[in-house]
């Protein structure tokens, strides 16, 4: 999987560099990465380019369904995922000691303080308080 974005991405060597992102990915058509994986910025570093990816925590090997972290434990099956070999910090890094990844927090809608809603208005897409604000969201001034 590659695209337009680079991946925040879980490595080894992130147990050596605490309180660091890993970032790895914008690929140029012919396959190549303009970001080689790095963990250079702070782990609250975040730009333009960056992306995220959700991905299952079970991975299906055959008919079998198994665990990601597992997988990426396994001396021989990690390799089905990563070419860095085994990663035992994927567990620890997500808060996972059964094996299965935390539920996220619910999202909530993000609409400004100072927002008032005009319910006759025609439905939008744009997100609030972006440079797309929706029409049926209206600042009051003062």
């Amino acid at each position: 999987m590659c695209g337009h974005k680079k991946d925040i991405v879980i490595t080894p060597r992130l147990a050596e560099r605490a309180g660091r992102v890993a970032i790895y990915g914008w690929h140029r058509a012919e396959g190549v990465p303009i970001q080689p994986l790095s963990t250079v910025h702070e782990a609250r570093y975040a730009d333009y380019s960056h992306g995220v990816r959700l991905v299952s925590d079970t991975v299906f090997i055959g008919a079998a369904r198994r665990p990601v972290f597992d997988v990426l434990e396994d001396p021989y099956l990690c390799r089905l995922l990563s070419d860095e070999g085994v990663n035992s910090y994927a567990r620890r890094a997500l808060g996972a000691p059964d094996g299965r990844l935390a539920p996220l927090a619910p999202a909530t809608p993000r609409i400004p303080l100072s927002a008032s809603v005009d319910a006759t208005a025609a439905p939008s897409r744009a997100v609030a308080g972006g440079p797309d604000e929706p029409a049926a969201l209206r600042r009051r001034s003062g």
